[in-house]
């Protein structure tokens, strides 16, 4: 198991041992989760979405989207921006393009999407909010384990 845990906040993370002895994840980055195959960062800076969209691509990531972002929205802090945004008039897209299947509801009738307690809700784009990344771990990437594993 992967022993380089971070804090969120202050509050050091538990992860669910047996998720990730299931999934034998290797750790992340520093200051990354590691969490069903995937690794995760939780800003703690704010900035818009496309700011935020940015800082994560510039880490080989982008913002928390498709099938990860079901299990951020039950499992995450509140108020991050995740990889989902639309056009006026239009449906919403994840950040890779493709079209969201509405595997859960956005509130609100805003064109960039966060999540929000629990729920996935949407603002105005250049709102500044604290951002979510996420990428392949290094196993899924077919990258050696950090040494620190």
């Amino acid at each position: 198991l992967c022993t380089n845990h971070k804090a969120i906040y202050g509050a050091a993370i538990k992860p669910d041992t047996a998720a990730l002895r299931a999934s034998a994840a290797p750790c992340c980055d520093e200051g990354w989760i590691t969490f069903q195959g995937k690794c995760y960062y939780f800003s703690e800076e704010e900035g818009n979405w496309k700011s935020s969209q940015n800082y994560c691509s510039s880490h080989a990531a982008s913002l928390a989207a498709n099938s990860s972002l079901e299990a951020l929205v039950r499992q995450s802090p509140s108020d991050h921006w995740v990889g989902l945004q639309r056009e006026p008039g239009q449906p919403w897209r994840w950040v890779d393009g493709t079209a969201f299947n509405h595997l859960f509801e956005i509130r609100g009738a805003g064109l960039c999407a966060y999540l929000d307690d629990g729920v996935v809700n949407s603002a105005g784009c250049d709102t500044e909010r604290k951002w979510a990344c996420s990428k392949l771990d290094g196993e899924t990437r077919g990258k050696q384990r950090a040494p620190q594993c």
